[in-house]
């Protein structure tokens, strides 16, 4: 599960110190019991959720920069932050409002756990069988189903990031910056910044990820 970024492959002339003001917030304190677990899932998504909001502030920086109408937009439409836009929308946001409407569902009204069982493994089924009643199952089912939800939105976003970090990379030299004038290019700066900081929060969020996957839960 270790798709960690590596940050050494970007030529970016990072200051060290830029991204100190923002807090890190991929920081949990683990469930020690099954039934526990709801509140430590909605950490993970409220942890998630600010770092996409990030995500977005990122690209509209980068929109507001105007660095690639000015010095070059390598991809084939003349819109390459417009389609990491629509990426986002469609693979992050939307994904956010699948886990949050699963969450609420296993949670508030759940469907039968016969509906649930059809994309799971014999392993997956005979542990379910194996729980004490009704209320366990679900538990365990809130755990499994939101482990995917969140995996996979986790996986995409560090994606989008390294794409944006790429391009960001190639738009770092002198020559680039200095087209800009002062406002786009605190704006190219800022999403610089918040991008780096984002991949850091991200390759921490999978590391947590993993931690609880392997938990042995009561």
């Amino acid at each position: 599960m270790n798709n960690g970024l590596n940050l050494d492959d970007f030529d970016l002339d990072i200051d060290p110190i830029s991204n100190s003001n923002k807090k890190d917030s991929s920081k949990f304190v683990y469930p020690k019991f099954r039934n526990e677990e709801k509140f430590f899932i909605l950490e993970l998504i409220k942890t998630l959720e600010n770092n996409i909001h990030r995500g977005k502030s990122i690209i509209t920086n980068l929109k507001n920069s105007r660095v690639f109408d000015l010095t070059g937009d390598p991809s084939e439409n003349k819109n390459i932050v417009g389609n990491i836009d629509r990426d986002f929308e469609v693979e992050i946001l939307t994904r956010m409002e699948v886990a949050n409407s699963k969450y609420k569902e296993i949670t508030e009204f759940p469907k039968p756990i016969s509906h649930y069982l059809n994309n799971y493994s014999r392993i997956q089924k005979d542990r379910l069988n194996h729980l004490s009643n009704e209320r366990a199952r679900f538990d365990q089912i809130l755990a499994w189903e939101m482990f995917d939800q969140i995996q996979e939105t986790v996986n995409t976003f560090g994606k989008i990031l390294s794409e944006i970090l790429t391009l960001i990379s190639q738009k770092s030299s002198v020559n680039s910056i200095r087209v800009l004038n002062v406002n786009q290019q605190k704006m190219f700066e800022d999403a610089k910044a918040t991008t780096i900081f984002c991949m850091k929060e991200i390759d921490q969020f999978r590391k947590q990820l993993e931690i609880w996957q392997n938990l042995k839960l009561e």
